[in-house]
C-alpha cells in the first residue's frame, strides 16, 4: 500500500485513511462485499496506531461505505448510501422549490446553499490562518475575532517571534496569513521566502480600529492630573501614545508596566484622573482585572483601550476564505 499520509497536516490521519479507502471504493479498486484489511495489519503497513485505523473504519461506516460484522471484520457495503443520497436529494429539492417560490433566482439559491454548507463545515475541514501582529495585548483577542467571523482556525504570532524564528510559520500548513497594514510587506516577504509554497499563499491586510467607546472615554479626559497607561509591551505603549497624540489629549500621561500597576496605584491613588487598561482583563495572568478592581476600590476612573478588526477588513477576509474553501473542495473532487 503506497499511500502518503501527512502526520502534521490539517486533516487528521484517520480521516486521510478513510478518504483514501472511500476513493478506492468509488473507483472500484475495492469491490462491494470485499473485506477490508484487518485493523492490526493495516496499522502495521501504514505505521500508525491501531486505534487510528479503527477510527478510519468507523468513519467509513458512518458515511455508508462499509459495515462491520461482529467477529468477522469490516466489509465494503454501500447499500445504505443510495437511500441516504435519495433522502438528501429530496430534502434539497424541497428547499430549492420553496426558495424559488419566494422569488430567489437559481444563482442566489446556489450561493445560499454553498454559504450554508461553509458555515456548517466540520471543524476538521476549516481553513487554517496565521494572524501576525506586534502587540501582545491585542494579539489573541484579534485572532479569536477573525476565527469567529471568518469560520477558520486562527493561530496568533507576535511579529518579534517571526523575526527571531521565521521557521515557526512552518509548524502548520496555513491556507492564508493576515496582518496589519504596518507589517504587511515584512510578513509577505517572510512568508514568500520561508514558508513552503509561500509564494502562492495570500497575505491579507486587516485594519485595526479603536472602538467608539474608547474614543468617547478619551474625549472626556481633561485637566492637569495625569493619565496612567498600563502596558505590557513596548509596541502597545507606542500605539496608545500615537493615538493619544493624534486625538489631541492635553493632559499629561504616565506609562506604568503591568507588573508595577498595583504598587503604583496603591502608592499614588490620588494622583491619576484615569487609568487606561489593556482590553484583555486576563492578560498577564489576570493582573489587568486586579488593577481594574483596585481602581474601583480607590474611586479612580478606568477603561480599556479597545481595538477591533475593521468590518470592511473582516468581510473581505471572510469572502476570501469562502472562495478558497470552494476552490479546495473542487480541487479535491477533481483529484
Amino acid at each position: 500500500m503506497s499511500w502518503t499520509l501527512e502526520e502534521n497536516g490539517k486533516i487528521p490521519v484517520y480521516l486521510q485513511i478513510a478518504q483514501k479507502l472511500m476513493a478506492e471504493i468509488e473507483n472500484g479498486t475495492l469491490k462491494e462485499g470485499e473485506r477490508l484489511m484487518p485493523e492490526r495489519k493495516l496499522s502495521e503497513n501504514l505505521h500508525v496506531a491501531r486505534n487510528t485505523v479503527k477510527q478510519a473504519y468507523e468513519e467509513l461506516c458512518r458515511e455508508g461505505y462499509a459495515s462491520t460484522k461482529k467477529g468477522s471484520g469490516t466489509y465494503v457495503d454501500t447499500s445504505r448510501r443510495a437511500d441516504m443520497d435519495e433522502k438528501v436529494c429530496g430534502a434539497i429539492d424541497d428547499a430549492i422549490e420553496k426558495l424559488a417560490s419566494m422569488g430567489k433566482s437559481q444563482k442566489e439559491i446556489e450561493r445560499m446553499f454553498m454559504e450554508s454548507a461553509w458555515r456548517h463545515v466540520p471543524d476538521r475541514e476549516r481553513l487554517k490562518l496565521a494572524w501576525i501582529d506586534c502587540s501582545e495585548e491585542f494579539l489573541q483577542d484579534t485572532a479569536r475575532e477573525i476565527a469567529d467571523f471568518c469560520n477558520v482556525h486562527a493561530d496568533a504570532y507576535l511579529i518579534d517571534e517571526i523575526r527571531e524564528k521565521p521557521g515557526i510559520l512552518n509548524r502548520e500548513k496555513y491556507d492564508l496569513f493576515a496582518t496589519t497594514i504596518n507589517h504587511h510587506d515584512e510578513v509577505w516577504a517572510t512568508v514568500k521566502h520561508v514558508v513552503e509554497g509561500g509564494d502562492r499563499i495570500p497575505v491579507e491586510k486587516v485594519v485595526l480600529s479603536v472602538s467608539n467607546e474608547t474614543i468617547s472615554n478619551i474625549a472626556k479626559l481633561q485637566g492637569e492630573k495625569p493619565i496612567a497607561v498600563i502596558y505590557g509591551s513596548e509596541w502597545y505603549r507606542f500605539s496608545v501614545e500615537c493615538f493619544l497624540k493624534e486625538f489631541g489629549v492635553v493632559s499629561p500621561y504616565a506609562y506604568i508596566p503591568v507588573k508595577s500597576g498595583i504598587y503604583e496605584l496603591e502608592r499614588k491613588n490620588d494622583r491619576y484622573q484615569a487609568v487606561i487598561l489593556p482590553q484583555n482583563l486576563s492578560y498577564k495572568d489576570g493582573l489587568i482585572r486586579e488593577i481594574q478592581l483596585l481602581c474601583g476600590k480607590k474611586g479612580i476612573s478606568s477603561f480599556p483601550f479597545h481595538q477591533y478588526a475593521d468590518q470592511g477588513s473582516l468581510f473581505h477576509l471572510r469572502e476570501l476564505v469562502f472562495r478558497r474553501w470552494l476552490e479546495e473542495g473542487m480541487a479535491a473532487e477533481n483529484s
